[in-house]
């Protein structure tokens, strides 16, 4: 069992690497979680300094900007040796903070995800793509922005026109339009900004459930990738499904609503293989701004002309049947409620702005002990009481919780308890 008692990186030297130091406390899932939430509280310092120094009128987010994710409490399920975040200081703003635009992200690739599982269960014979459209590079992202939804709100009239019973709608163009074979769709706006050029590159990515009938034609595409073994670049094929025929017609319809822009990409999405569908439904609902490709001056342009007073734009569509799906109950679901009767321990990690990593709160967790038990002092070495532990309920590994009691560090609880 991993020792969590003291913090992450005190028992090591300075010398040691803090992948290593954070794996001698965490098991390898959280130590990534960590590592990866610790480089959005990188960022999101530089972008909030930045942004309090410039524009002083945003002290508001510049506070709530600082403050997110100064403290992350986790529940640590031991048997099982799950772990699931049930706390943290979060400032919810997705166009600034990379953190929670990754926890926003995941929220909406699950959700959306569920909803075309459920589709594709009551009609089968629908198939599901990924679309994505862009249009012309500019130099201001405002008009990007004006461009990019016009264009889909355009094609969304299309769609429902062409779909009327009424046979007296505007013209054959409209009739004919390719929209009208796509069931139902759902997508978001997402904006890079080229490296070279300095132009910003609007684009959208919509999962879309296509009718029956529509051809595919298999192609191959030769890709390069780092070897994670070796570190070497290598070169493998990948193969895809595309309606070439859906795809050319999709293209010209967006280059009559745009004016400029041409360029439409249709893959079928592989809902066989869960990874290619969990990879598919992530890239559709990925971060709005790629902080990768925006320097802090960039980003708090994006947010200052995506946000409408003091609202942000709506940056998520949907239509058609992917509107206002209800889903039932999932099987994560019920395995998060299974979870939840399982014993847990409380862990908590703070945020050091001077080592810019996350430590592992020792004095918090023995805090939290001594709130559940009574009698627990912070720092000692005494045990929680032994008729605490036994009024535990569903313990199904009294031996892995006397380990961790013998620890002296978390508290122990039911969900009902805290």
């Amino acid at each position: 069992m991993e020792n969590m008692k003291g913090p992450i990186s005190s028992s090591l030297p300075p010398g040691v690497s803090l992948e290593e130091r954070q794996r001698k406390t965490v098991n390898e899932d959280l130590r990534k979680e960590l590592l990866n939430y610790q480089a959005h509280k990188r960022r999101k310092t530089l972008v909030a300094d930045l942004l309090i120094t410039q524009f002083p009128q945003y002290s508001k987010q510049y506070f709530k900007m600082i403050s997110c994710g100064n403290n992350l409490h986790y529940w640590h399920f031991p048997r099982v040796d799950q772990w699931r975040l049930k706390d943290g200081m979060t400032c919810q703003q997705h166009l600034l903070c990379g953190g929670c635009a990754r926890r926003r992200a995941i929220r909406q690739s699950f959700s959306y995800g569920e909803k075309v599982k459920l589709l594709l269960e009551q009609n089968p014979e629908l198939t599901p793509v990924l679309i994505t459209r862009t249009v012309k590079n500019r130099l201001s992202l405002s008009e990007s922005w004006t461009s990019l939804n016009q264009a889909h709100r355009k094609l969304t009239v299309r769609r429902r026109n062409a779909m009327s019973a009424s046979s007296t709608v505007r013209g054959s163009r409209t009739k004919n339009s390719p929209m009208r074979l796509i069931e139902g769709g759902a997508g978001t706006y997402e904006f890079k900004k080229g490296k070279n050029s300095g132009l910003w590159h609007p684009h959208s990515h919509e999962v879309a459930l296509l009718a029956p009938g529509v051809p595919f034609r298999r192609h191959k595409k030769t890709i390069k990738y780092t070897c994670p073994e070796t570190g070497n670049k290598q070169f493998k094929d990948v193969y895809y499904f595309c309606p070439d025929a859906f795809q050319q017609e999709l293209a010209e319809e967006w280059f009559s609503v745009t004016g400029d822009s041409f360029i439409v990409d249709v893959r079928r999405i592989d809902t066989s293989d869960s990874e290619s569908y969990i990879g598919g439904m992530l890239e559709v609902f990925s971060y709005t701004l790629k902080s990768s490709s925006l320097s802090p001056a960039d980003q708090i342009h994006a947010y200052q002309t995506l946000c409408r007073g003091s609202r942000v734009r709506r940056l998520i569509y949907s239509y058609g049947n992917l509107r206002g799906v209800e889903v039932p109950e999932t099987d994560r679901d019920i395995v998060e409620k299974e979870l939840m009767w399982e014993t847990y321990v409380d862990r908590f990690f703070y945020y050091d702005r001077k080592r810019r990593e996350y430590i592992y709160d020792k004095a918090h967790s023995a805090l939290q002990e001594q709130l559940y038990t009574g009698d627990y002092l912070p720092g000692s070495t005494k045990t929680a009481p032994v008729n605490h532990l036994n009024s535990l309920q569903n313990v199904k590994d009294a031996e892995l919780v006397a380990q961790f009691a013998e620890e002296g560090a978390g508290g122990f609880c039911r969900p009902s308890d805290a």
